[in-house]
């Protein structure tokens, strides 16, 4: 039996536009480099801030 691989895009604006840039066969590589790195950005960003990732509160002593 065949595993079934489930994705979920966030329902956010700028991976939305992301996304599109990255599809588009006109795109030219540079741009595409540059999607790859901002999707990485917001796709952390939004597992961050949704919980999917565990984060630890803690207090630093700044300068």
């Amino acid at each position: 039996m065949a595993m079934q691989l489930r994705i979920h895009v966030p329902p956010h604006p700028l991976i939305k536009h992301w996304l599109g840039v990255l599809r588009d066969a006109n795109t030219p590589s540079a741009v595409f480099r540059s999607a790859m790195t901002e999707i990485g950005r917001w796709l952390t960003y939004e597992a961050i801030r949704n919980e999917w990732l565990a984060t630890v509160d803690t207090t630093i002593e700044t300068p």
